[in-house]
């Protein structure tokens, strides 16, 4: 049976009896006439506020009801007189010999444990709260409250903290205690720009896209970086301790993302470098949810370090609310050979070359060809060769001889080195001759070698003419 206290006052029931006093009276010339009355037990009501009521004509004050700081409930029937030491008040709920009362529609029904949870200062029975209102016990719809810590909250008014356990405290009253709950990063994995194709390896230079999945039952907003290290291992085995904490540009790029209304996208290595976060594509979810994607659109290095077995590529990805933080990680990605050259020199001359000479030093000769290759692995460089087209004679004018001999009349040939000594030169054939064979991963800057340079040999029998084509350096993976 409930007694519940509202905005009105107490509302209690009196009840109807007859009461026969038999009263001796004395007369005194200086005195007042008084009554004597028998102790009573006062529990509340109206009126007086402490007519003595019977179990089934009383309401609840609250969750408790308080005379003189004695507190009433515990027993079968719910309201017996307890001792102190018989009785504590513990948050919104009635508690003596772990028998707890409330949850039900009434909010005053003894239920077994596995019927009601202690939660803070909230009745709990299958997900049903009970206070906030004036009398601190209706029955709340999930969007009329919130728990926050051990206080119960509705429209920032706050119940709790007295003998009673109901009274309305202003916010200077009583401190806000909310336990922290610890993010987790549910799944980490690789895309192609597009957001839509997964894949398992890496060209530097082409736009990827890394979706970091996160919850945080505290909404997204409490986090406060989202952090993605994309780093080589020689041995291919994924360990979290060798998880590296700086970039490099060779191997590894830490893409931080510092979470808010305005997001702050960040690399590491982020300057001399062509390992780039793309801001631009780069998004974080919704922040009042409490999980969403982060997607991290970068592109690697030219030099980010080839991957060759057992070699590769791991993902490793931290949320961080400031209070604690949750790792997940995608390994074995691969990543692809690539090389690129920069030339000083966009046209090779020859100004006056008279037939039927060549290969010999410093006869048809030009050098201090500058050359800059770089790579993220292994590399060969080559160059080839194809015919000359003349001004007056036209297109395959001049015939090249990948032999050398130029025995035919309009045939050319050409020998290269990467410096200016011909008896290390080598035969250009048409379809390529190294120059190197040795070339290995390359920082950003590359390797640069400022003395190629190339020999003309012309047949006996030449047309004069001014001829024009193409030699072709490569640079290759080996």
């Amino acid at each position: 049976m409930i007694k519940r206290r509202d905005n009105h006052g107490l509302k209690l029931w009196r009840l109807p009896a007859l009461l026969l006093l038999v009263l001796t009276l004395t007369v005194l010339p200086s005195s007042p006439v008084q009554a004597q009355v028998a102790p009573q037990k006062y529990y509340g009501g109206d009126g007086d506020g402490f007519t003595l009521l019977t179990s089934d004509k009383m309401t609840l004050d609250g969750a408790l009801i308080v005379n003189s700081a004695r507190y009433y409930g515990g027993s079968g029937d719910g309201f017996s007189l307890l001792t102190s030491d018989e009785m504590t008040l513990d948050g919104a709920f009635i508690v003596n010999s772990a028998r707890y009362y409330g949850g039900s529609g009434d909010g005053f029904t003894l239920l077994t444990s596995d019927e009601m949870t202690l939660d803070g200062a909230i009745i709990a029975n299958s997900a049903r709260y009970y206070g906030g209102s004036d009398d601190g016990f209706t029955l709340l719809t999930s969007d009329e409250m919130t728990l926050d810590g051990s206080i119960i909250v509705n429209s920032a008014r706050y119940y709790g903290g007295s003998d009673d356990g109901f009274t309305l405290l202003t916010s200077s009253e009583i401190p806000l205690s909310v336990p922290n709950r610890a993010p987790t990063v549910d799944a980490v994995a690789l895309y192609e720009s597009n957001r839509t194709i997964t894949t398992t390896s890496i060209t530097p230079q082409l736009e990827y896209a890394i979706k970091v999945s996160v919850t945080d039952l505290d909404q997204l907003f409490e986090l406060s970086t989202v952090t993605v290290t994309l780093y080589y291992d020689a041995n291919g085995i994924y360990d979290e301790l060798e998880v590296p904490g700086t970039g490099n540009t060779q191997t590894a790029a830490i893409l931080t993302l510092t979470v808010g209304g305005t997001p702050v996208w960040a690399i590491d290595p982020s300057a001399s470098t062509t390992w780039t976060i793309e801001v631009g594509s780069s998004t974080q979810p919704t922040l009042t949810n409490t999980s969403g994607d982060f997607w991290f659109h970068f592109k690697p290095s030219r030099v980010a370090t080839e991957t060759a077995d057992p070699a590769k590529w791991h993902i490793h990805a931290v949320a961080d609310d400031g209070e604690a933080t949750a790792a997940g990680y995608q390994d074995n990605r691969g990543m692809n050979w690539y090389g690129e050259f920069v030339t000083n020199t966009t046209d090779v001359t020859w100004t006056v070359v008279t037939a039927g000479t060549g290969f010999t030093d410093d006869v048809n000769e030009v050098t201090a060809i500058a050359i800059t290759y770089i790579a993220n692995g292994d590399y060969s460089a080559s160059v080839k060769a194809a015919d000359w087209d003349g001004a007056v004679g036209g297109a395959g004018a001049a015939i090249y001889d990948e032999i050398g001999d130029t025995l035919v009349a309009q045939e050319f040939s050409l020998m290269a080195d990467t410096n200016a000594t011909l008896p290390d030169a080598v035969q250009v054939l048409l379809a390529g001759t190294f120059v190197d064979e040795t070339g290995t991963i390359t920082l950003e800057a590359g390797d640069t070698t400022t003395t190629n340079t190339l020999w003309l040999k012309l047949a006996d029998i030449f047309a004069e003419d001014v001829y024009s084509g193409s030699i072709t350096y490569i640079i290759a993976n080996r």
